[in-house]
This record gives structure tokens, C-alpha cells and sequence, in this order.
């Protein structure tokens, strides 16, 4: 037996998911998706052949990802709390990761951007997003960036539909959606196992009562750790309306959702779609994360203010005089 997260005994194969000292690697890690790509998952090229998008070209979206299957510098070794930018940790799923999209156009490095000129000093972000991913994912995810990362802010985003983080008996983790694949019959018997489990308790009550649990389980890791947090969803806010009436601040929900930009701006899709024709461009990015900056700045002025870079000294002043 191991002890790992919060001092309870684990047995040693299961206790990388939730660990207190390194963030666990991403279920979307494979052999060849490591190191500088320009295709990946659904962003193929296979579907460039078939539709290609009027602006990008096979060579203009660039994937780095990092050892441990995340699109973002590498997290092993890092002094964490000797780092002096202000720390944006993004948790969720395909939107918020940037399928299709130059990294430059994504929704949190827009988001960096910005508030770095609010602030007027380094700010550096951390994309932990999985595409296809669920809620579960990012509730098992906060229990060790919180800890290790010690993040200033965290945007979360979940698609919720029936998705699932389920566990094959080997511990490695699986994205199902209770929709299996033939192909995965053969090629992921596994996966395939799952996505039929998730099947058999998946409806429209479960789905929604397990999005509300890892919502009030992400508003209490965050809240009572002190870390600012937002929330948008891959889909429509419409979809959960319902939900927000049960949280503590519903206004830490920012609508009106990914999926309603990308139908706003979807007949220009050179600037409204990514490269797969499929997921948000670089408008919608923008527009998310302009709104979650006013949203920030409505919700955190505090920690915004504490964020600020310092006023010189007075010696400094007359030195730079």
C-alpha cells in the first residue's frame, strides 16, 4: 500500500490518477501523439482532404504536446511555487484544448494574453483539456493541479451529455459516452466493455444529477482552496440552466456556451470555424475569453488587485530617474 492524496492508503496502481506530488498523465496519451504534430485526433487529414477550411492549411496548426500527452510545456520538475507569473490552469474537454486551432488562437492563451496586459506582468497557462472528456475527468484532474500546480486561476469546461470517466481493470482511464464503436470491438475490446457499461446507467436524470456532483465537488476543491474559478460549457448554458439555481454563485457559469458562439459565427468560417470545419475558430475563442476576463473582473476584484504588478519603491523610482 501507498499513501497518496490526502493520506489515504492506495494501492500502487491506481494511485497515479490521484496524486499530491505530479499531475497524472492524460488519458489521450499514446505512442506518436507526443512531441510536435499537425494533425491529431479528430483534426486529421484524412478530413482536410475532404473539406478543407478556407484560411488554414495543413501547416498552419501546430500541436505540442508534452511527455505526459498534454497540449502545454512540461509539468515534470517544475518549482511551482517559486514561479512568479500568475498561473491560468484550463481543465476540459476538445473546445477549451483547441482542436484545430493555432495555439496563438486558442481561448486560453487570448485569455493570457489579455490578462496579461491587465495586469503588467508574466502570465503563463496550463492546458490540461482532453477532447471528448467529461465532467468526472475534471473533478479527479483538480485534486492534484490544486495541489502540485497552485494555480491563480482555473477555467473548467464539460460537455453535458452522457459522458463518463470509467477505469479498466488495468487502471487506465477511459472517455466513454455509452456510444460504441465496432471498431473498438476489435482494436479496443476494452473501451468497447466500457462504453456498453456506460450504457446500461446513462439517461437524461443520471446525466444530469452526475454534472451537478462534480460541479458542487468543483465549486468546494476551489472555493475552500482560494483559487478563482469559471465555468463554460462546451455546449449551450441553455442546457443547464438548471442546474445553476444549486450552486453557490451561478454566475461563475459563463454563457452562452462555446457551442452557441460557434452557430453565431458558423457562415464565416474562416474566421468562425477551426481547421476540422467542426469546433470553434478563432472568433468564438476570442469572444470566450474576453468573457471570462469582464467576468473575472467582476467576481475576483481582490485577487485581480493582488495580481497586479507592484508599484516601484521609492529608490527605484529615483533610479530610474
Amino acid at each position: 500500500m501507498t499513501t497518496d492524496v490526502m493520506g489515504v492508503g492506495l494501492d500502487q496502481g491506481p494511485a497515479y490518477l490521484l496524486s499530491a506530488t505530479r499531475i497524472p498523465p492524460s488519458p489521450n496519451l499514446r505512442p506518436g501523439r507526443v512531441g510536435r504534430l499537425h494533425w491529431f485526433c479528430a483534426d486529421s487529414e484524412e478530413n482536410y482532404r475532404k473539406r478543407p477550411h478556407p484560411a488554414l492549411g495543413p501547416e498552419d496548426v501546430v500541436y505540442q504536446i508534452n511527455s505526459d500527452g498534454y497540449r502545454c510545456a512540461e509539468l515534470a520538475g517544475r518549482d511551482w511555487a517559486s514561479d512568479p507569473s500568475i498561473r491560468i490552469v484550463g481543465i476540459g474537454s476538445s473546445g477549451l484544448f483547441g482542436a484545430a486551432l493555432p495555439e496563438e488562437n486558442t481561448c486560453l492563451a487570448v485569455l493570457a494574453d489579455r490578462l496579461r496586459d491587465e495586469l503588467g506582468r508574466p502570465v503563463t497557462y496550463w492546458n490540461l483539456s482532453n477532447g471528448g472528456s467529461s465532467a468526472d475527468y475534471v473533478s479527479r484532474m483538480l485534486f492534484s493541479v490544486l495541489t502540485v500546480m497552485r494555480p491563480h486561476l482555473l477555467v473548467l469546461t464539460a460537455f453535458p451529455i452522457n459522458r463518463r470517466e470509467l477505469f479498466g481493470d488495468s487502471g487506465r482511464p477511459f472517455i466513454v459516452d455509452a456510444r460504441p464503436h465496432w471498431q473498438h470491438r476489435l482494436l479496443d475490446p476494452e473501451r468497447s466493455r466500457l462504453h456498453r457499461a456506460a450504457r446500461t446507467v446513462c439517461n437524461p436524470y443520471n446525466n444530469l444529477m452526475n454534472l451537478l456532483v462534480n460541479m458542487k465537488t468543483w465549486e468546494s476543491l476551489c472555493d475552500d482552496a482560494g483559487v478563482p474559478w469559471l465555468f463554460m460549457t462546451e455546449a449551450y448554458t441553455r442546457h443547464i440552466e438548471g442546474l445553476l439555481p444549486m450552486l453557490r454563485d451561478p454566475r461563475k457559469v459563463v454563457g452562452p456556451g462555446m457551442h452557441a458562439l460557434i452557430e453565431a459565427h458558423r457562415n464565416d468560417p474562416t474566421e468562425g470555424l477551426a481547421r476540422d470545419m467542426m469546433h470553434a475558430g478563432k472568433r468564438p475563442n476570442r469572444l470566450m475569453a474576453e468573457q471570462l476576463l469582464e467576468t473575472l473582473k467582476a467576481l475576483y476584484p481582490a485577487a485581480l488587485a493582488s495580481w497586479r504588478k507592484p508599484a516601484p519603491a521609492p529608490d527605484d523610482k529615483a533610479a530610474a530617474a
